[in-house]
């Protein structure tokens, strides 16, 4: 994401079939995750949270930003900009929902999206325009350090 678009996060255009399967994975993975938490069942929702985030994974592979952003055609850089912004939204899904059994990532990543605080409700709802235009920062950006 930083590489691209100046290191802001873009704004979403036309969305294709498969844009609207990640959307629609995340809306399952709400409830079933939501779920979990109300049953203090916190590996069933950390499993849904990785399985939405080897999606995001395969979302990537599936687009591949890189090939488009060599591309000088409009419609490409169209695409690049709309999957970009579609990453960047879901990834801030899954870090706030990630909040409540792993803190500490939660922060670091969604602090990449210059969001300082988790907060439930409608921070857990797709909101195609929520990050459009902030800057993207991976300073030290290290989740897990190496244990030495």
């Amino acid at each position: 994401l930083c590489r691209y678009n100046k290191g802001q996060v873009p704004e979403i255009g036309d969305l294709e079939s498969y844009d609207n399967e990640l959307i629609d994975l995340w809306i399952q993975t709400q409830i079933k995750v939501l779920e979990a938490y109300d049953q203090l069942q916190f590996h069933n929702a950390l499993e849904n949270i990785f399985i939405f985030i080897r999606a995001i994974n395969k979302f990537l592979e599936m687009c591949t930003p890189w090939k488009l952003a060599k591309s000088e055609a409009p419609k490409d850089q169209s695409r690049l900009r709309t999957v970009l912004a579609l990453c960047a939204e879901a990834m801030r899904l899954a870090a706030t929902i990630l909040a409540p059994i792993l803190p500490t990532v939660s922060s670091k990543i969604l602090a990449v999206f210059q969001i300082s605080a988790v907060t439930w409700g409608k921070s857990l709802t797709w909101d195609n325009h929520i990050l459009t235009g902030r800057s993207i920062t991976t300073d030290a950006l290290i989740l897990f350090p190496r244990i030495t």
